[in-house]
């Protein structure tokens, strides 16, 4: 791997983590549920995107780990919008890693890098922000 090939993805990645900050000024992680339903939908929809993709370019049956994936992700979105932001935010940075693993080191080319890459930034923020409520969440109450 060469320095460009790896200097593309990170600033993709870096784009989508702006985004990810712009996600969260917007929606917040206010304590409210009604507050993190769009956090999991968000999730629901980001893992729904790639067997969306392969069955539009007709390579669904090859992709059961996707179709698996979402059906994992939107357990994490359903559990977390009823249960906290702690699950939401973990669900969010396991979809990172799943990002990471499968669409780009595995090599699984059904997207271009672009969107895993972006995605992985998005991912990030969006975990780590709602983590660090539900953090800050449980210490308020242990106080």
């Amino acid at each position: 791997m060469t320095f460009g090939s790896f200097a593309i993805p990170v600033a993709w990645a870096i784009l989508g983590a702006a985004a990810g900050v712009l996600w969260m000024r917007f929606w917040g992680d206010s304590p409210s549920h009604d507050r993190l339903t769009p956090h999991a939908v968000a999730l629901f929809v980001a893992a729904a995107v790639y067997p969306v993709y392969a069955g539009w370019n007709g390579v669904l049956a090859e992709r059961i780990p996707d179709l698996i994936a979402v059906g994992v992700f939107a357990t994490f979105a359903w559990i977390g919008r009823f249960g906290g932001r702690f699950v939401l935010g973990l669900g969010w940075c396991f979809h990172a890693v799943y990002d990471l693993g499968i669409h780009l080191i595995a090599g699984e080319r059904l997207m271009p890098p672009v969107y895993p890459s972006l995605c992985i930034g998005f991912d990030l923020v969006v975990g780590a922000w709602l983590l660090r409520g539900a953090w800050r969440v449980q210490i308020a109450s242990r106080s």
